[in-house]
């Protein structure tokens, strides 16, 4: 990020997300809901936008550390930015659990592994999958090679900010119930 160090960035965002969760439960999941759905955006906008510069020679090998630490990646990165626990936590308070959950297990499952194969594949495609490990924001670096500076800054700053810790204070599932919507 230019013209901004670490450190700055970091208490910026715990000072933000402090101010977030003392507006309350509701202000807190309407937030989230807001700063993943920019998330998902700015991914989407990256690998679709991506596919059009990726330079073919650099997926050649595809999996050039085997496609072994392919998947001993791909499982844990999948169960991180899903929530299943979380739909398992409010199949109660679900109209129709025996056919919402599923339904909903499966459009989840179809959302993130569509994003996670688009950027898995994209990124790889921008930069050389020598010189991802030594870069430390891949995904910003990745959107730098085709994009204005300040959307890659803006894709640093979203991937900050939609993570777990909302999800530890919905004490009542507010934000699963509103992202399912078909409550009892």
């Amino acid at each position: 990020m230019p013209d901004a160090s670490r450190l700055t960035v970091a208490v910026t965002v715990v000072v933000v997300i402090m101010v977030i969760n003392l507006l309350g439960i509701r202000s807190s999941v309407k937030i989230q809901m807001v700063m993943v759905s920019i998330f998902v955006t700015a991914l989407l906008i990256l690998s679709l936008g991506g596919l059009f510069y990726i330079d073919l020679d650099l997926l050649i090998p595809m999996a050039p550390m085997g496609w072994n630490a392919v998947l001993s990646a791909a499982v844990p990165a999948y169960f991180s930015y899903t929530g299943f626990t979380m739909l398992l936590a409010i199949t109660e308070e679900i109209r129709n659990p025996a056919k919402n959950i599923p339904l909903i297990t499966f459009y989840t499952f179809l959302i993130v592994a569509f994003i996670y194969i688009s950027v898995t594949f994209v990124v790889p495609g921008l930069i050389p999958w020598q010189e991802l490990g030594a870069i430390a924001a891949p995904l910003s670096a990745a959107a730098a090679t085709f994009l204005p500076e300040w959307y890659s800054t803006a894709i640093t700053l979203a991937a900050l900010f939609p993570r777990r810790y909302f999800y530890k204070h919905d004490y009542h599932h507010r934000f699963s119930l509103i992202l399912c919507s078909s409550t009892k």
